[in-house]
């Protein structure tokens, strides 16, 4: 049964997306998500809302990234609905916010903010990407997953405003790359978003892509949505093309299921749905994981973790042999790895003040602790 009894008749049907043997990332533009005044987005918000929460709710997909949220109320709103989700916005300042819906039974969240604030330039909307880490919980096959959620600039007005629209989404794009090398090369890392233009050609003029650069043979990353253009599928209810698109990292890629990359068409489910819930459809891809059955997450078990807060040492007791420890700082970098024995220290005396992920694995359990230190 759908929620809200199908909504009174509005959505029918939304199919169940998510399987528990994989892990499945979304992106959608909710087209002036709480905005409240006529003409932007639908004109019943309450409905757009419910809309939303029953696509999310009866998809099942494991991580949502989501644009043009443009009430905070409304968001919270929407994750309180949605308890099995933890829910993360943007404090960038322009109305038209990015944030995260994911599954807290999968992930825990490190740390989340706004990259590229140094270069305006390149963002001329202010609209700066929103870069989120999670750690898993479980065995998935992949350590710490970085999400940097994109919103560049519109292709809008006359061919002269169109052409600093194209040309900002081509600095948007030089500046991506360099970032991308520098510093998420050998990450698990996923760009996705509301690009607001094609990758095999612009949508202004028929121009080259303005993400031809992001496309070359020894750039460690690939549009696992190139499927989308090269079929002529479009994520829009307007444009014939796809603009909104994923970028995965090689590391990513080797979990990625080829060909894996889909528009949820949610027309075929919600009746007006341009009119009552977005202008955009979703972009989903589904990646292969797994979960090793000795080393679920148990209630009842802990190790002693102490002291925590920590100065100088963390010492763990009750384990039954040896284990392995990994630490990951805020921002999801593994930055200490090692086996130890009952009663054996974590030496933390090297390590900055703040708040840490340690990820302790036996043979029979994994469990994890936020820690924190202070010299």
């Amino acid at each position: 049964m759908c929620a809200y009894n199908c909504l009174n008749g509005n959505a029918q049907n939304i199919p169940s997306i998510g399987k528990s043997n994989q892990l499945e990332i979304a992106n959608w533009n909710l087209y002036w998500f709480g905005k409240t005044q006529t003409g932007y987005g639908p004109s019943n918000d309450s409905l757009q809302l419910r809309l939303i929460h029953s696509v999310i709710l009866e998809s099942n997909i494991d991580i949502w990234a989501l644009n043009e949220i443009c009430n905070v109320d409304s968001f919270q709103s929407l994750v309180s609905k949605l308890p099995e989700y933890q829910g993360v916005i943007s404090d960038a300042f322009p109305e038209q916010k990015t944030g995260l819906i994911f599954k807290k039974s999968l992930f825990d969240l490190i740390s989340n903010r706004s990259i590229g604030t140094e270069n305006k330039d390149s963002f001329s909307t202010s609209r700066y990407p929103l870069e989120i880490a999670l750690i898993p919980k479980d065995d998935i096959g992949i350590d710490t997953l970085f999400l940097i959620i994109l919103h560049l600039k519109s292709n809008f007005g006359n061919d002269s405003l169109k052409t600093l629209a194209y040309n900002s989404r081509k600095r948007s794009s030089e500046w991506l790359k360099m970032e991308l090398n520098k510093t998420y090369s050998n990450r698990n890392c996923i760009v996705l978003g509301d690009w607001n233009d094609d990758i095999d050609k612009s949508v202004f003029q028929g121009l080259p892509s303005p993400f031809v650069n992001l496309q070359y043979s020894d750039f460690n990353f690939y549009f696992n949505s190139q499927i989308l253009s090269k079929n002529n599928i479009p994520t829009t209810t307007s444009y014939s093309e796809a603009i909104d698109h994923q970028l995965i990292s090689s590391k990513l890629k080797k979990k990625y299921k080829n060909d894996s990359t889909f528009v949820f068409r949610l027309d075929r489910h919600i009746l007006s749905y341009s009119q009552t819930c977005s202008d955009h459809y979703p972009v989903y891809s589904f990646y292969n994981t797994y979960s090793t059955s000795t080393k679920k997450l148990e209630s009842n078990y802990t190790w002693k973790l102490f002291p925590n807060p920590s100065h100088n040492k963390i010492q763990i007791k009750d384990i039954n042999g040896n284990c392995e420890v990994t630490l990951y700082n805020h921002l999801g970098i593994k930055i200490f790895e090692d086996k130890i024995y009952t009663g054996e220290a974590i030496d933390c005396s090297a390590f900055q003040n703040g708040f840490y992920f340690l990820k302790i694995e036996s043979d029979t359990i994994r469990k994890q602790y936020q820690v924190q230190i202070i010299h």
